[in-house]
């Protein structure tokens, strides 16, 4: 309950910090079920905040947060990627078969690449 104003009677409800949005709603009812052995007990407030957010209109669809160590492992598919397309560097010739760069890369490079006739 809300604390009384000066005259006794009870003042306006806080509003909520953040607004209720699917995605609290899916976490509160994995971890509701992860406490009750993976079911959500039969008229708990995980249906009303489900209720709740159901009638409201346009609800934003927020996707979840991309923590830091996955953007870390996308930057280095992407490097990984690149290093693969490069014929001066190693990860190039091992994609390829081969233990290492060869001796000979730049030779083998120029036999394969077309050569520009414009």
């Amino acid at each position: 309950m809300s604390k009384p104003t000066q005259c006794g009677t009870p003042g306006p409800r806080p509003s909520a910090k953040s607004p209720t949005i699917p995605a609290t709603v899916a976490r509160v009812q994995g971890a509701v079920a992860d406490r009750n052995g993976g079911g959500v007990p039969r008229g708990s407030y995980v249906g009303r905040m489900q209720k709740t957010v159901a009638k409201r209109p346009n609800n934003p669809v927020i996707p979840p947060p991309r923590s830091k160590n996955m953007l870390h492992q996308s930057n280095q598919n992407d490097d990984n990627h690149s290093n693969q397309l490069n014929p001066n560097h190693d990860a190039y010739w091992r994609s390829r078969g081969e233990n290492g760069r060869p001796d000979d890369w730049k030779v083998r490079v120029s036999l394969t690449t077309p050569l520009r006739t414009d």
